[in-house]
C-alpha cells in the first residue's frame, strides 16, 4: 500500500508489524524536500529529494509537526490491527511519499513524481502496488483530460492501481461524469457549490 500525502507520525503504532511491534511496515519513505536519504533515480533522471530506507526510516519522526492527515489516510489504507481496528490492508508494505506542498497548492510535478518513484520501487522488487492520494485542486479540467490525469493514466495498468480520496476542496462540488478508466482515471466535473470537491 502507497501513499502520498502529509503528515506522517513515522513511528506510529498503526505502521509497526503485528507479530513484532519493534519492526517497522514502512519499507520507504521518499520525500522531495529532504536531502538527507539516499539519491532517488527513475528512468535515469534523477529526482528532487531523497529517500529513506531500513534503519533510517527508525530515525524519522515526522514530515509536518502541524498535521497528522498522513498517519490518518495510511492507517485507513493499511493500519496494523490493533485494539481490534486496522486499516484495509493490514499486512502490506508500506511506502510513503511526503508532499508537504499538497497543504499549499498541489504541485503536479510532486505528485506525477511521487507517482514514478512509487510504480519503480513496487516494479524493483516486482509486486503490484495501490497508490492512495488524498488532495484536492480547483484548477484543471476535472474531466480526465488535464496534465494529472493523463499522467496517471499513462502509469496505471494491470498490478498498478490509482486510487483519489473524494472531499477535500470546501469551495466546489465534484461530481462523477463516468466510470473511471483508463483513459479518464480522475473523470469529474466541477460545480461550485460551496461543497466539497476533488481533482
Amino acid at each position: 500500500r502507497l501513499i502520498i500525502d502529509n503528515g506522517f507520525d513515522y513511528q506510529h503504532i498503526a505502521f509497526r508489524n503485528a507479530d513484532d511491534p519493534s519492526r517497522s511496515r514502512i519499507v520507504r519513505v521518499y520525500d522531495p524536500l529532504n536531502e538527507n536519504g539516499h539519491e532517488v533515480v527513475v528512468d535515469n533522471n534523477v529526482l528532487p529529494g531523497s529517500v529513506f530506507m531500513g534503519e533510517q526510516i527508525d530515525t524519522l519522526t515526522t514530515d509536518h509537526k502541524a498535521s497528522a492527515h498522513g498517519t490518518h489516510t495510511t492507517s485507513i489504507a493499511a493500519g496494523t490491527h490493533v485494539n481490534g481496528y486496522g486499516g484495509m490492508a493490514p499486512g502490506a508494505d508500506i511506502v510513503l511519499c511526503s508532499s508537504r506542498l499538497l497543504n499549499l497548492n498541489v504541485s503536479e510535478t510532486e505528485v506525477v513524481n511521487c507517482i514514478k518513484y512509487i510504480y519503480s520501487y513496487a516494479d524493483s522488487v516486482g509486486k503490484p502496488c495501490v497508490i492512495s492520494v488524498s488532495v484536492s485542486t480547483a484548477s484543471g479540467s476535472h474531466d480526465g483530460n488535464d496534465r494529472i490525469s493523463k499522467a496517471v493514466a499513462s502509469t496505471v495498468g494491470p498490478g498498478r492501481i490509482f486510487v483519489i480520496a473524494a472531499g477535500n476542496n470546501a469551495t466546489k462540488k465534484a461530481f462523477c461524469s463516468g466510470w473511471a478508466t483508463k483513459d479518464k482515471p480522475l473523470n469529474m466535473l466541477v460545480g461550485c457549490t460551496g461543497q466539497h470537491s476533488n481533482w
